[in-house]
């Protein structure tokens, strides 16, 4: 049975056309490869996207409408795109035509289906999602190609790179860049690169979920005493169809195993739109045993996933022990998924397919099951306007896993728990680490599935640039969005649909960036990356800070000593290995987690400590940092910023991190210390030093010293009309009376254009001793016809321009350059606040690299309120009320704060 048919027929082109060269050619059908090859057209570069089926999206598209987003945050650029217009699509009644809008609810995976605030929708049908794929393919003048890769030999390579790609029926297409964005990873083998397919060994990333998992794979199991053998109690009659004698290794051991595919079944219970599952062909009732035995033990429901999207229609995924993934039906010995020709995928496929109708069918009539499960489940059918050349099945099977690329950077546990924080970001991820089974085997005389784990992630997470790219010297025109290097546990929570539409994007634009300075993908650098993805609205999380090389866990028994009775904790996420420890908020002062420092750890060392933050936490943890010859005390509020690495500061000859109860107002917790080489030079605005250790800013040694100061504030109306301006100069004049001028030189509505043409009567007219600039927010304006009053590069010009002056008057000038808030579309502004500046990311990212650049200091106020924005939207908006303007109570929170730690040198 031939699976695609023709959708996008005025999109496809013809099927003998010429081969033709592009700048970027995308090899996959998939909702990356939409969003990839759309990018590339929008950054004006000839495009073309090859796919081996005709329909496009993938699994959006084929039933996954329950969207696995962990948070909607991640979102940015095209993925927000794709989901906001899927958003507005069911705000138009007329796409309610099975049911009512209110009659929907509004439930999602963790959240609202259709979000008001952010205007995103995480639960749609297929066709309205392939629908809005074509839409943004259309619009782009994308040209698709539909046929498949010739796998042995169509990747056809040159001097390390490749050239063009062939197709099975002859045509083929050459390009300068090449994004594989197949869930198989096709290209990778014919262009050299190295992957791995299967379960890595916990030892062999420092893990502890990964590979076999009998023990912990307590979800989706099986019934207690399912009977494993063909006749129950007869071992002779062998064992059950797909049951193994046993897991083939240890706990934690390595293995090549796949974990279970399916099909993301779309059901309806709407009698005018529903047609019955049939029998399938070579339906065989002893296929289903375990189905018969787990409802004999007792199973009454729970056979799959019901979940409602739109239109009375559901995504029914993976449920229980027994369900829609057909375990161990994608691999077998010398063979798996990824090795499989193009036909024979398909001839697997169409298994998977016959084994969920037969389930259905089984569920509705077989009678082996109860009156009362055929009669809950005979309602549901497939919806006749879904998949209508396909039999109303879905076109794509849910390939969870297959290739994974092995690249110079692999994304592990750690990344996902936080542990390690990739510097590199391209994107973030945010859903749990999720892996299904792999297979049943006979366990203490029943069968059991092996490999479901499911591992929190506690916050969203940076994805690394450098695992979508190969190895160096490896294939130097290859981006990998989807079969990414990360390890089997990592690749479980980045796989999601959401994030592989932002690395695909990400892969174009870096893409972009290869072909412009003629680079091999492995060495486009970060720092123009960045600019760029910020540019296009991409979320990365906050600029790469200082993190931990070496971790010590509290698991640790070499490295750890623990005095007093400690109790194990898992229940709030963010902790580091397998679990944290808590003193009970008992025996205060008796208590303490010694962590020593790892061989090898010497010299100057950030230093750094991790927890979990709950409200029942203490504010006043004593923190010991033994060091040759004395030791220094911090105190830490573990209420906050649980869950990430906190930097306690960088010291010489550390030996020992000690936490304390003495004194604790709360409950105390120990997880774990992280350490990293520093040296004296490195820059304070990065890090909180020891006291000593660095001087603060010539403006607070000035005043301090009894000098008097002269310091002009100047940008747009965030610092005319900003309340942190009188903040400062009240908490600097208290400080040290009668040595402060202040003189405000903001202009409200002015970018940095006009910045640079008043500077000689706004600044240099007072020969400042300090000058603080911001002039970002404005710069970043667009126009009524969207184009933006300053470019980034001439934003960047006028910067330095008005520093060069500034320095030219005075060497010794001290010049301060500030990001300042994020912003809203709020309604009592202008409604369009964010809207007008849709970039304003990259301009704030200018002034990080022309601070870096010259050596200036840069007051980064952007993190934290988007930390804000993102975490308690409704004080955000209560402090940014208009859209733009925070009132005095945000920047006594936000701004003061970081002003002051920064021009003390930490000291506060």
């Amino acid at each position: 049975m031939n699976r695609f048919f023709p959708v996008f027929a005025a999109l496809v082109l013809p099927v003998f056309a010429e081969p033709a060269s592009y700048d970027v050619v995308v090899y996959g059908g998939t909702s990356g490869g939409v969003i990839a090859a759309v990018q590339v057209a929008k950054s004006g570069r000839s495009v073309v996207l090859v796919s081996p089926t005709v329909h496009l999206g993938g699994l959006t598209t084929s039933g996954l409408g329950w969207t696995d987003l962990g948070k909607s945050s991640i979102l940015g650029g095209l993925s927000r795109e794709f989901y906001h217009r899927v958003y507005q699509r069911y705000q138009d009644a007329g796409a309610w035509n099975w049911q009512s809008r209110a009659s929907f609810g509004n439930s999602g995976q963790g959240g609202p289906a259709f979000n008001d605030t952010t205007q995103v929708a995480s639960v749609f049908e297929p066709k309205v999602a392939e629908a809005v794929f074509g839409s943004m393919i259309a619009e782009e003048h994308v040209p698709v190609i539909t046929g498949r890769l010739k796998l042995d030999g169509g990747v056809v390579m040159s001097g390390g790179k490749i050239n063009r790609l062939k197709l099975e029926d002859g045509r083929e297409f050459a390009g300068k860049m090449f994004i594989d964005a197949s869930y198989e990873g096709d290209l990778l083998p014919g262009a050299g690169v190295s992957f791995t397919v299967g379960r890595e060994a916990n030892a062999a990333n420092g893990e502890n979920y990964n590979g076999i998992q009998s023990d912990r794979a307590t979800k989706n199991q099986l019934r207690a005493g399912i009977d494993p053998y063909v006749t129950p109690g007869n071992a002779a009659s062998g064992l059950l169809p797909g049951v193994n004698a046993d897991a083939g290794g240890s706990d934690g051991s390595a293995d090549d195993r796949l974990q279970a595919y399916c099909f993301r079944m779309v059901l309806t219970d709407v009698a005018a739109n529903r047609v019955m599952v049939a029998k399938p062909p070579g339906y065989n009732e002893a296929d289903y045993e375990l189905l018969f035995r787990s409802i004999d033990a007792g199973q009454t429901g729970g056979f799959f996933k019901l979940d409602l999207m739109p239109n009375r229609k559901t995504d029914s995924n993976n449920t229980g022990g027994i369900s829609t993934d057909f375990i161990g039906k994608n691999y077998g010995p010398g063979w798996n998924w990824a090795t499989l020709n193009h036909d024979q995928r398909q001839a697997l496929a169409k298994e998977h397919e016959n084994w969920q109708r037969g389930l259905i069918w089984a569920l509705q009539n077989s009678p082996r099951v109860p009156a009362s499960i055929r009669d809950a489940y005979a309602k549901w059918g497939l919806p006749a306007d879904e998949f209508t050349d396909n039999g109303n099945w879905p076109w794509q099977l849910y390939v969870r896993e297959a290739r994974r690329m092995v690249s110079d950077y692999v994304m592990r546990q750690a990344h996902c728990s936080g542990a390690l924080v990739a510097p590199d970001s391209i994107g973030l991820a945010a859903y749990n680490m999720d892996s299904h089974h792999a297979q049943r085997h006979v366990k203490n005389g029943q069968v059991v599935n092996e490999g479901d784990v499911q591992m929190p992630v506690g916050t969203p997470y940076p994805v690394s640039y450098r695992s979508i790219v190969p190895k160096a010297g490896e294939c130097a025109n290859l981006l990998v969005p989807w079969s990414l290097s990360a390890t089997h546990m990592a690749f479980g929570s980045i796989r999601m649909e959401p994030v592989f539409m932002i690395l695909s994007q990400s892969a174009a634009i870096a893409a972009d960036l290869a072909i412009d300075g003629n680079l091999p993908v492995q060495q486009v650098p970060y720092s123009k990356l960045r600019p760029a993805l910020l540019a296009a609205s991409q979320a990365l999380g906050e600029a790469a800070m200082p993190a931990p090389m070496s971790v010590v866990d509290n698991s640790d028994v070499a490295l750890v000593a623990v005095t007093g009775a400690w109790t194990s904790g898992t229940s709030t996420t963010g902790f580091v290995g397998s679990d944290y420890v808590h003193d009970g908020n008992a025996d205060q002062g008796s208590k303490q987690v010694a962590y020593s420092v790892p061989a090898g750890t010497t010299g100057m060392q950030r230093v750094f400590m991790r927890w979990t933050s709950h409200a029942n936490r203490a504010t006043n943890v004593p923190v010991e940092i033994v060091r040759a010859g004395g030791s220094t005390t911090i105190t830490v509020n573990q209420r906050n910023d649980g869950g990430k690495w906190n930097l306690l500061g960088s010291f010489n000859g550390v030996e020992k991190v000690i936490v304390k109860n003495a004194g604790a107002n709360g409950y105390v917790v120990a997880d774990a210390v992280g350490f990293s080489p520093a040296s004296e030079s490195d820059d304070s605005d990065l890090r909180k030093l020891e006291p000593g250790q660095t001087e603060p800013t010539a403006l607070v040694a000035a005043l301090a010293a009894g000098q008097p100061r002269k310091v002009v504030v100047y940008g747009t109306s965030l610092t005319a009309n900003g309340a942190w301006v009188s903040q400062m100069s009240q908490w600097l004049s208290a400080k040290y009376p009668n040595l402060l001028t202040m003189i405000n030189s903001g202009m409200s509505g002015k970018n940095s254009a006009e910045g640079l043409a008043q500077l000689q009567t706004k600044v240099l007219a007072h020969h400042p001793d300090t000058v603080f600039i911001e002039f970002a927010m404005n710069d970043a304006f667009l126009y009524s016809d969207g184009t933006p009053q300053l470019s980034v590069d001439q934003a960047r010009a006028n910067l330095n321009a008005m520093i060069d002056a500034i320095l030219a008057q005075n060497p010794k000038s001290e010049i301060i350059l500030q990001t300042m808030n994020t912003v809203w579309n709020s309604p009592t502004g202008s409604n369009a606040s964010a809207t007008l500046r849709p970039n304003l990311a990259a301009y704030y990212e200018m002034y990080r690299s022309v601070a870096a650049t010259r050596g200036l200091m840069l007051i980064d106020h952007q993190p934290a309120w988007a930390a804000l924005q993102q975490g308690d939207l409704a004080t955000f908006q209560s402090w940014v009320p208009d859209g733009v303007h925070p009132v005095a109570a945000g920047l006594s929170k936000v701004v003061l704060p970081l002003l002051k730690w920064k021009l003390t040198g930490g000291r506060m």
